[in-house]
């Protein structure tokens, strides 16, 4: 460090005056300094150039917590946490979870979103349309092109009150907060409207992840 405060060992830190600490010149790896109890008196990006970083002390750690970086390189984001789960009919009707299973997990590391959980329904009432299970705590994003941001999230079905027409998948819903469950065969059959089929006591095991919104 050019420029500023040298501290030996013979000299403990807690002898020095607070207020005697000021920030000159500059360095290649810098720190804020502080003039007194409250006031900064220079503040620098801190760069680590070793080879091992350590934060063992309880209580600890590194926040980056919407940061919004330009960088692509750079980790501006680390979240995780629980939402409760949203299962809505398109066209009309409407689902009521059972409060034991309405609560998914997730963990969000930049722009990629990880979420889990189970849903159980208690009750439904009339039902219509295409089946979204949703409730995320991000917006799935809608700035990649080949629709690349759609992500993968896994939707099985259990106890349902009719089969549906072939394997179920998942679109995610650009800029929404669900993704819509589908059904096909994989070849020319499509079923839309699974909300139809979903009865008291239906469960869905989510899984997956997705690119969220910026």
């Amino acid at each position: 460090m050019s420029n500023g405060v040298r501290f030996f060992a013979s000299q403990p830190v807690s002898n020095w005056n607070s207020e005697a600490l000021t920030w000159s010149g500059t360095t290649a790896n810098g720190l804020a300094t502080y003039g007194d109890g409250t006031d900064i008196v220079a503040e620098s990006t801190a760069t680590y150039d070793g080879t091992t970083l350590q934060l063992t002390t309880a209580g600890g750690g590194l926040k980056m917590d919407g940061l919004n970086s330009s960088n692509a390189n750079t980790l501006d984001d680390y979240e995780e946490g629980t939402f409760t789960w949203a299962l809505t009919a398109a066209t009309s009707g409407s689902f009521t979870l059972a409060a034991t299973n309405d609560t998914g997990a997730y963990i969000r590391i930049g722009r990629m979103v990880f979420v889990q959980g189970t849903i159980e329904l208690a009750s439904v009432s009339s039902p219509v349309g295409t089946l979204r299970v949703g409730g995320f705590p991000f917006a799935v994003a809608s700035d990649l092109t080949d629709n690349a941001d759609r992500g993968a999230v896994h939707v099985s079905v259990l106890a349902m009150a009719s089969a549906p027409n072939g394997g179920i998948y998942t679109h995610a819903a650009l800029g929404q907060t669900y993704v819509d469950v589908n059904a096909g065969d994989g070849y020319t059959a499509n079923d839309a409207t699974l909300a139809n089929d979903i009865d008291a006591g239906s469960q869905f095991v989510v899984s997956g992840s997705y690119y969220c919104a910026p």
